[in-house]
């Protein structure tokens, strides 16, 4: 009932004339993605960050990763080892103000790392070697991925970890929705058609539908007709 409850505030923030940053805030301080654990929602619980913690640091040792955008970076349950091991220059960026002020708080004083509230549609990113996307673009309308893709490929950055969704049954991908809404995400599909990844890996699974991280270069992603449009 609570989390059916969570859901219904949840919609009814699509017919409310707010910005998405207030609308983010809004989910943030009233857990509204439905996690006891994480207030960044269901994929940030650390159970389900043994796989993609793991993953990551492959794809750094094989890629030469030395500084990494997270956009957004929620509460960085998942990251929060790489931060605090301080070989990576990290940069930390989300829309939620409180969020923001809470990392820097748990995390501020760890070497090589930084946090910023920035909104992702609207702002670019730091350059970096890596941009890390991962559980964002599928709450973002289609008129807002594509500024997102613009953002990151603008900050001239090399590489872009993101993810997609592997969907069965009836499920349907790539439906325009209201940002800060949900819905299934096939990036190799219609309308967004992303290159041939150069690397990917499971993240975790829910009935019916598998998150994979996929890994391009960012000069490949910007090569999109999607872009264009």
């Amino acid at each position: 009932m609570k989390n059916l409850i969570k859901l219904i505030i949840l919609k009814s923030l699509n017919w409310v004339p707010i910005s998405s940053q207030k609308k983010f805030e809004i989910i943030y301080k009233y857990s509204l993605w439905s996690s006891d654990e994480s207030r960044s929602g269901r994929g940030s619980e650390k159970d389900r960050a043994l796989n993609f913690a793991s993953s990551l640091k492959n794809i750094i040792n094989n890629y030469n990763i030395s500084s990494i955008v997270d956009a957004p970076c929620g509460d960085i349950n998942l990251i929060s080892p790489i931060i605090q091991s301080g070989e990576i220059k990290y940069f930390g960026y989300d829309i939620v103000s409180n969020l923001i002020s809470k990392n820097i708080e748990i995390y501020g004083k760890e070497k090589n790392s930084e946090f910023h509230v920035l909104d992702m549609t609207a702002d670019i990113p730091a350059e970096v070697d890596l941009i890390l996307s991962r559980d964002f673009l599928f709450h973002l309308s289609i008129d807002d991925i594509r500024n997102v893709l613009l953002n990151y490929i603008s900050s001239g950055s090399k590489f872009l970890l993101v993810t997609s969704h592997v969907l069965s049954g009836d499920l349907k991908a790539n439906g325009d929705i209201k940002t800060g809404d949900f819905r299934f995400m096939d990036i190799f599909s219609s309308p967004f058609y992303f290159p041939t990844p150069l690397d990917s890996f499971h993240d975790y699974s829910e009935k019916n539908c598998h998150n994979r991280m996929y890994l391009f270069k960012l000069q490949d992603v910007a090569k999109i007709s999607f872009l264009s449009h």
